[in-house]
Parts: C-alpha cells; sequence; structure tokens
C-alpha cells in the first residue's frame, strides 16, 4: 500500500531549503559529491546497478528495456555508493517546469543507519529547487510505501487527502488492464449504438 504525498516549491520555501542545505558544503552539481563515507554520484546510474538495486527491496521486476528507457527518460538520478558497491540510488522524472516527481527512491537493506535515504531525497529536492522558475511554484511528488510517512513529512511533504486535497489516484496498465478495458470500452459503445438507435425510433 502507498501513500501519495506532493511538496510545493515556491518562493517562500526556497530560502527553508537554503538553510536546509547550508551545511552540505557543495556547489552547484558537480558529477561526484562524498558526503561522510557516502559517495553519491549524479547522472549515471545504469541499468545493471537499477535493476539490482530495485530487485533489492522485491520490487516489480522490470524488462531491461523498460529499464533503459525509464533512465534515458529521467530528468535527473543519483546513485550513492559505499566504497564501489552501490547501495541507494533516487530518480527525479517530469516536466521539469510544473511537476517533477521523484520515482525509485531505494537504499538498500544492508545498508541501514548510514543517512543515505536522507542524503539521496535531499539532492532530489535540491535539484528539483534548480528548476524552478523565479516566482512560480513547482510541484513535487512522491509515493510511499504505508508506514514511511514520517520519513517523508520531515522533508515537509504532505501526505494526502487532506481536508482540501483529495486521495492520489493511479491505474497499472498491463496485459490485463487493457485487455479489460478494451472490453469495457466495447460493451460502453454498444450501449450507446442502441440507444441511439433507440432515439430515432
Amino acid at each position: 500500500t502507498y501513500v501519495s504525498f506532493f511538496y510545493l516549491l515556491h518562493l517562500d520555501c526556497k530560502f527553508k531549503i537554503k538553510r536546509r542545505f547550508i551545511d552540505c558544503k557543495e556547489q552547484g552539481f558537480g558529477a561526484v559529491i562524498m558526503k561522510e563515507k557516502i559517495l553519491l554520484v549524479e547522472n549515471k546510474l545504469d541499468v545493471d546497478t537499477y535493476l539490482y538495486l530495485r530487485a533489492s527491496v522485491n520490487w516489480k521486476k522490470l524488462s531491461r528495456r523498460q529499464a533503459e528507457t525509464a533512465l534515458k527518460n529521467s530528468l535527473y538520478t543519483i546513485t550513492a555508493y559505499l566504497g564501489t558497491r552501490a547501495v541507494g540510488m533516487g530518480r527525479l522524472v517530469g516536466d521539469g517546469a510544473v511537476v517533477c516527481y521523484i520515482q525509485d527512491l531505494v537504499r538498500h537493506p544492508e545498508s541501514r543507519n548510514l543517512g543515505i535515504g536522507k542524503m539521496i531525497i535531499e539532492r532530489l529536492i535540491e535539484y528539483a529547487e534548480s528548476l524552478r522558475e523565479p516566482g512560480t511554484e513547482l510541484m513535487l511528488d512522491l509515493m510511499c510505501k504505508k508506514g514511511r510517512e514520517g520519513f517523508y513529512e520531515s522533508f515537509d511533504f504532505i501526505a494526502r487527502p487532506t481536508a482540501d486535497l483529495g486521495p492520489g489516484m493511479i491505474m497499472y496498465l498491463n496485459d490485463k488492464t487493457v485487455e479489460d478495458l478494451l472490453e469495457v470500452r466495447e460493451i460502453t459503445h454498444k450501449v450507446d449504438k442502441n440507444k441511439n438507435v433507440e432515439g430515432t425510433e
């Protein structure tokens, strides 16, 4: 079960974000960032590492072509290494102006208590903020596993539904669901056609 979150990046919270990252002592978005003993590498996430980290947390299996396309179409990726071993990753997708979505945030189960998830999400938020046009608002979304809400709320994400916003919605498209959708559309089309015929008599 997943929970929908969103985060509004706007002029006011820009300064909050800057304060949050003031201790990072990092300028710009270089290819490599070292924090403590974790190495963060930007935009170098390869297919094998991507599939390996997904498998480490038992996420659904992707075809290699799916993985290649997903990475190619990402706005930004970050990979965390402990020594030479990949121990985490994060991926940002979206239009880069109005809506961005944090996807595939993974910390390897054997690399707990190192702050890897925190490092990754901070970097993803910072990058999303760099895309926002001054004076405008960008919405940063994600889905999280039930029970992980507190982690994301600590970064000011807002869980939906709220008093003003409904729950997030999702649809999984696969061979079975597409077949069902086509069947429903065919039935609906027949019903509409019959109504039109009856109306002309």
